[in-house]
């Protein structure tokens, strides 16, 4: 897992940590504070892992829409991984101006000859292999309506796309090559909708495509043109975590609150939660007051951001020296949009 990521000069993070929980961290803040860019930093370096610096970069806007606008030095960006009781800090690249070169310097804590039986440096090509593996299947999802909507063409190697495009045609592939996640799927997707049997996928309106769609229980079948913007959400949301389940790598989503009612929030963290047993972390971004409640008993999950003209600025719950006092007596999320804990718009 990895356990934090220092960023300097990048967009509005000019020099932050930003500390990630073993299993789901909460970012709550203001309105372009920086939750989003933390958000592209992971969108980064999982992008760099799939197809190079370069394309990544450009996927991003460009040089120029990524380094901080003020700034002159390099963009840097360096993890700290935990695998296997051992600790990397790894340095992922540097970049100045438009150009850009990488960095592959490492460095192992926590060494223990006790606990491996390979020598110092094919242990560190092992964590750095595991690194590798761990970003290429990190996601983030920001998931539109009108995009899980969409016809998805159906062919083998559908994914699903960060907005939830193609999902109607990852749904499809499932029926036949993996129909216990299919199943899954249907059972997440009833806990916040009983009236549910299953999801299903209909013919689209165009030859090879495929829609998504519902049968409830008393048989009534319903396609994406007639289902609640809430409930597509829902099974998108349900839908990137499947796809997650058994491989350890980070899945980010921004504001899965929305259009889904605070009461069935419970359930997507629960789902969220069974997740983080088989090695995935979560970061979610919220404005949600309810969401947040649910980690009154986790400070270590949240994480407050807060910007000014010297950039943005991260401080984790529980690293706040009168955090304990603060919370008693009154819910986490009252206390947030209170403007106690920061985080909050300037009046």
């Amino acid at each position: 897992m990895i356990t934090e990521i220092e960023v300097k000069n990048f967009k509005t993070l000019r020099d932050v940590t930003i500390p990630l929980a073993p299993g789901i961290t909460v970012m709550v803040g203001a309105n372009n504070s920086g939750k989003s860019n933390a958000l592209a930093v992971l969108k980064l370096l999982a992008e760099v892992s799939r197809q190079g610096t370069e394309a990544a970069v450009q996927a991003l806007g460009g040089w120029k829409s990524v380094l901080s606008r003020e700034e002159d030095s390099p963009l840097g960006i360096n993890a700290k991984v935990r695998f296997a009781g051992a600790t990397l800090s790894h340095s992922l690249f540097e970049a100045r101006d438009v150009r850009y070169s990488l960095e592959s310097a490492t460095e192992v804590e926590d060494y223990d000859d006790d606990d491996w039986e390979l020598p110092r440096q094919e242990q560190e090509e092992q964590l750095l292999k595991q690194l590798g593996f761990f970003l290429k299947a990190t996601t983030v999802h920001d998931l539109s309506v009108p995009s899980l909507r969409k016809p998805a063409l159906v062919h083998r190697d559908a994914s699903m796309g960060p907005d939830g495009l193609d999902t109607a045609a990852v749904l499809d592939k499932w029926s036949g090559e993996k129909p216990s996640l299919r199943d899954e799927i249907d059972k997440v997707v009833r806990s916040a909708a009983r009236e549910v049997k299953r999801v299903i996928t209909r013919l689209g309106p165009e030859p090879g495509t495929k829609v998504l769609g519902v049968e409830e229980s008393d048989g009534r079948v319903y396609g994406a043109e007639d289902m609640s913007d809430g409930l597509l959400l829902f099974i998108g949301l349900a839908v990137a975590a499947q796809l997650k389940a058994g491989t350890p790598s980070i899945l980010a989503i921004e504001e899965p609150e929305r259009g889904i009612h605070p009461r069935r929030l419970r359930e997507l963290l629960d789902h969220l939660l069974r997740l983080t047993q088989s090695g995935v972390q979560v970061v979610l971004t919220t404005h949600s007051p309810t969401l947040l409640d649910e980690f009154r008993d986790s400070p270590e999950s949240v994480l407050i951001f807060e910007r000014d003209e010297q950039g943005t600025h991260i401080t984790r719950l529980s690293d706040r020296p009168d955090w304990e006092k603060e919370l008693k007596g009154a819910p986490l999320g009252e206390l947030w949009y209170s403007g106690v804990l920061g985080g909050v718009p300037s009046r």
